[in-house]
């Protein structure tokens, strides 16, 4: 009996994200190859699937999380930044927390695509050429609290809650290969920015500024909701 009520329960949750992704994934997807100049000598290159008309669809059964919206948020600024003025928009849809069947992210592409596409290319350059106090997980909810208004001291809380989770980034296995293992969240906190990081933002840690330099643009661009 409990074995039938926990595949009852799977079973609804499956149905309810299927009927909700049913309409972003209508008729058969296709692929956009996308080309994107960066500037001395570098191009962004690759493929795109899941593509619905003007809308990257992306539909999974895991709680939508950070690294899904990330992965969204990068590949539509590839698109928009590769000289397609479609109204371009990322829909990514997983089941919520709680008792929420389903969640949804939905970004619009921002007229400045190239220029944030950009952005995260230094971020990404500087990651190269040292370890960055950033995380995906905290990051987003540190950038999340100071965009609603939250003082510094609410967002650190609220990224050291999502550092130190049962799931958060502080158990990934990549980042205790990077930081170590054990590696607390006040390790990440404790660098101040690099002098053109203070041009960002004015928060004291790196960790905050570069998490804002990441997040911000795409919070500005992303509703969330149920379907």
């Amino acid at each position: 009996a409990l074995g039938e009520r926990a595949l009852d329960d799977v079973t609804h949750a499956v149905e309810s994200l299927v009927s909700a992704c049913a309409p972003v994934h209508s008729g058969r997807p296709t692929t956009i190859d996308v080309m994107v100049d960066l500037g001395n000598g570098r191009r962004l290159t690759g493929t795109i699937g899941g593509v619905h008309g003007n809308v990257i669809g992306r539909s999974i059964f895991s709680k939508l999380s950070a690294k899904h919206r990330i992965t969204a948020w990068i590949q539509l600024l590839a698109v928009a930044a590769s000289g397609r003025d479609e109204g371009w928009q990322a829909v990514t849809t997983g089941r919520g927390r709680g008792r929420m069947p389903a969640w949804r992210s939905t970004m619009i592409a921002p007229g400045n695509a190239h220029d944030l596409l950009l952005q995260l290319v230094d971020l990404r350059d500087r990651g190269l050429g040292a370890v960055l106090p950033l995380t995906t997980g905290a990051a987003a909810a540190y950038a999340e609290q100071r965009a609603r208004g939250g003082s510094i001291d609410m967002a650190l809380e609220s990224a050291g809650n999502e550092f130190g989770g049962k799931f958060g980034d502080g158990k990934d296995r990549h980042v205790q290969y990077l930081y170590g293992s054990g590696v607390g969240f006040g390790e990440l906190t404790a660098a101040e920015p690099l002098a053109d990081e203070r041009t960002w933002f004015d928060d004291p840690t790196r960790f905050g500024v570069l998490s804002r330099r990441l997040w911000a643009p795409l919070l500005a661009a992303e509703k969330q909701g149920r379907p």
